[in-house]
């Protein structure tokens, strides 16, 4: 079952891949309002070995922590 959320879930930026099912009940979308409503979509771990792209997203969600994101961005986060 797909989780859609317009929020980043506590814990999800620190959270390597081998626990994302603590922070995360399975796929999620995560929407995220920036200046530039036309949203960025971005997929990761779509492989269960491929986490280089939550490490990336990670990084940038933790950069705009305190801050409006530029523009719009949905994650989807495939094999929790």
């Amino acid at each position: 079952m797909l989780t859609a959320i317009d929020y980043v879930p506590d814990g999800l930026i620190d959270a390597s891949a081998e626990n994302l099912h603590k922070v995360l009940p399975g796929p999620t979308l995560i929407h995220l309002r920036g200046r530039k409503p036309e949203p960025l979509f971005v997929s990761v771990l779509l492989h269960g070995n491929e986490f280089t792209g939550l490490t990336a997203i990670q990084r940038i969600l933790d950069r705009y922590t305190k801050s409006e994101l530029s523009r719009s961005l949905s994650v989807f986060i495939g094999n929790v």
